[in-house]
C-alpha cells in the first residue's frame, strides 16, 4: 500500500492493518510513526539457503502480495505454471535464474526434483513468513 493511502488511515485503521500482516508497531502511537514502522516492516528481507547454501533473498512485502496470495490459496489446485509463477513472483528473475543454474547438468538438463526442492526449501522457509 502506498505511504499516501497508509496516511490517509486513522490509528486504529493502522494497528488493525498491522495486526493482519502481523507487523510489530512498537511504540508508535502517532499516524505518521505507526506509517513509518509499517513501511519498515514491509521493506524487510528474508534470506532463505537452499540447494546447499545459495542464500535467496525475499522482500517481505512478495510474500503480502495479493496476486502470490491468490495463488497459495488454491491450494491441491495449483498448477506447474502456478508454482512457477509463485516461485518467480517472491524470488525474482534473477535469483530464479541462479536457482535453475545450479539445478542444471553439464549437458544442459534441469534437475526438476532439485528445482522442486528449492521451491519447497522457499516456502516452507520459516523467516520469510515472520
Amino acid at each position: 500500500m502506498r505511504p499516501e493511502y497508509l496516511k490517509q488511515m486513522s490509528r486504529e485503521e493502522l494497528d488493525q492493518y498491522a495486526a493482519i500482516a502481523n507487523y510489530d508497531l512498537g511504540k508508535a502511537r502517532s499516524v505518521d510513526a505507526k506509517v513509518s514502522a509499517i513501511q519498515e516492516a514491509r521493506e524487510h528481507v528474508a534470506t532463505v539457503r537452499v540447494l546447499g547454501g545459495l542464500e535467496v533473498s525475499i522482500p517481505i512485502r512478495r510474500m503480502h502480495d495479493k496476486r502470490l496470495s491468490d495463488l497459495l490459496g488454491k491450494r491441491g489446485k495449483l498448477s506447474d505454471e502456478d508454482i512457477e509463477t509463485l516461485f518467480v513472483g517472491l524470488v525474482g528473475d534473477d535469483q530464479a535464474k541462479a536457482i535453475e543454474e545450479r539445478c542444471t547438468d553439464d549437458d544442459g538438463t534441469v534437475d526438476v526434483d532439485a528445482y522442486s526442492l528449492a521451491i519447497a526449501q522457499v516456502l516452507r522457509a520459516q523467516s520469510a513468513k515472520n
